[in-house]
């Protein structure tokens, strides 16, 4: 059974946000607008 580090966080790179400085996990930053109500999984899973 997979078992996530401890330190995941620690290690993960975040970058500020717009005006607000809101910190996101970069990989997030390339992601969020890519999927919608009309995505399939499977097309997630191959784009990711």
């Amino acid at each position: 059974m997979y078992t996530a580090s401890d330190h995941r966080y620690k290690e993960m790179r975040y970058n500020r946000s717009g005006k607000s400085g809101l910190l996101l996990p970069a990989v997030s930053l390339g992601l969020w607008q890519n999927f919608g109500a009309v995505s399939e999984m499977a097309g997630m899973k191959q784009m990711i």
